[in-house]
């Protein structure tokens, strides 16, 4: 960050509430996985890493995916992750689903950013991406705690890109 390097990181797929962690049960991710009692002390590595824009998934209709990781206080903001047409591998496409789909959505929004604030540095880009953001409120789900401008689901709201290069045109 330090050399202007941006960090944006998808969320992740477990529905899980990044901001009251009881358990893991999805590491170690590269051997056989064990459940284990942790607390909001064991970070989720990179997304609550400092200078990190954390993103969660939405579906077409801009709901909370239902696979989507939340967390109050832990995203920064939502984007569209559900049925996204990408490559696959063979020369083919296919629709995929997840916070990886998401948080390129974001890269692109603080790519249009930058363009428009070329001296900008990445917590001034952050602090963009999260005020050009359409604000969602909470569905009816006890899950999603927060007020419509900083909610556990949506983080400060869904990333918008014409805002981006619209509203904070240099």
């Amino acid at each position: 960050e330090s050399k202007g390097s941006l960090q944006i990181a998808a969320a992740g797929n477990e529905n899980y509430d990044l901001a009251h962690k009881t358990t893991d049960s999805a590491s170690p991710n590269d051997s056989t996985p064990v459940t284990r009692t942790i607390t909001n002390a064991c970070l989720d590595i990179p997304t609550e890493l400092p200078g990190v824009a954390t993103v969660s998934a939405l579906t077409q209709t801009t709901d909370k995916a239902s696979y989507s990781n939340f967390g109050e206080g832990v995203i920064d903001v939502a984007a569209p992750g559900s049925r996204i047409l990408s490559t696959w591998p063979g020369g083919g496409y296919a629709l995929l689903s997840g916070t990886s789909m998401a948080s390129p959505h974001v890269a692109g929004v603080l790519a249009l950013l930058k363009s428009t604030h070329p001296d900008a540095t990445p917590a001034q880009l952050i602090a963009m991406l999260r005020g050009e953001a359409d604000d969602h409120g909470c569905p009816t789900d006890t899950r999603c705690t927060g007020s419509t401008d900083d909610n556990a689901f949506y983080g400060e709201g869904i990333a918008d890109a014409l805002d981006a290069v619209t509203a904070h045109a240099g």
